[in-house]
């Protein structure tokens, strides 16, 4: 009978045996693990296939897996069209398991999301596609077409533009907003719009959202209250009213002046 060993390798390619005896004579007609591999390549007919879990990395990777992980990144890395791993952002670098998750899923972004499906490398079993389980509040490190599960980072932004929908990129966006900058919108309006037009590249999103402090966003003090943001004629910011204060103590101290040079005309005729 087909051993664990066997089905592990099996499943790992995203498949379950459902005629073992058939299996049971393939994979004793393979003597090396390159022999299998080439086997299961073909998608039997003895094993029902799911490529949505076909090298999947596991959710929860153990040391003995940290060959995989490195030549799953070597081979991801190297077969990018236009990212390079060198970018991976340093909230991805803490773990194997988190670059990879960065590498595969951009990696699967920038083939149209289609996975390489790429199981075996070097004579070992890799990875092709990141970890499947996903934080409540998104992953930090997995590339996807969903606006409130992918990453906030460039790469993250560029798989909203792909799609071309203004509303998920207005969902990414409010999350860049506020659990990327701590921001509130206090003008949905203004802030949806931004989605009509919206910029190339995370730098320019963010570097918007910074500048629309004093329209249509505001930060949330500690206090709980939204303190908007008010600019002064130079551009900086003011306590005491901004631009609009510092134009009425002008128009007052002149209208002083003016009364001063008044009560000395008046005296002295």
């Amino acid at each position: 009978a087909m051993d664990a060993f066997a089905r592990r390798i099996v499943a790992h390619f995203g498949g379950t045996v459902t005629g073992a005896s058939e299996a049971d004579v393939a994979i004793r007609n393979a003597s090396r693990l390159g022999d299998l591999v080439a086997v299961l390549e073909q998608r039997p007919a003895w094993a029902a296939w799911d490529n949505s879990t076909a090298c999947t990395l596991p959710d929860l990777a153990d040391t003995s897996a940290t060959v995989a992980l490195g030549l799953s990144l070597e081979y991801h890395c190297m077969n990018m069209r236009y990212f390079t791993c060198e970018l991976i952002p340093a909230e991805c670098r803490q773990s194997l398991s988190d670059q990879a998750d960065y590498a595969l899923s951009v990696h699967a972004m920038e083939h149209d999301w289609n996975s390489t499906h790429q199981c075996y490398y070097k004579g070992r079993l890799i990875y092709a596609q990141p970890r499947r389980s996903v934080p409540a509040n998104g992953s930090a490190c997995v590339v996807s077409r969903d606006p409130l599960t992918t990453a906030l980072t460039d790469e993250g932004y560029q798989a909203m533009l792909r799609q071309g929908d203004a509303r998920n990129i207005v969902v990414f966006t409010r999350r860049v907003a506020i659990e990327g900058l701590g921001y509130e919108i206090r003008d949905e309006a203004g802030f949806e719009a931004l989605a009509l037009s919206p910029p190339l590249s995370m730098f320019d999103l963010r570097a918007i959202l910074q500048a629309a402090t004093a329209t249509w966003l505001c930060l949330r003090g500690p206090d709980a209250v939204c303190e908007v943001v008010a600019e002064t004629a130079e551009g900086s910011t003011s306590g005491y009213g901004g631009a609009s204060a510092d134009l009425a103590w002008r128009t007052w101290a002149f209208a002083a002046l003016g009364g001063l040079v008044l009560v000395s005309l008046l005296c002295a005729w």
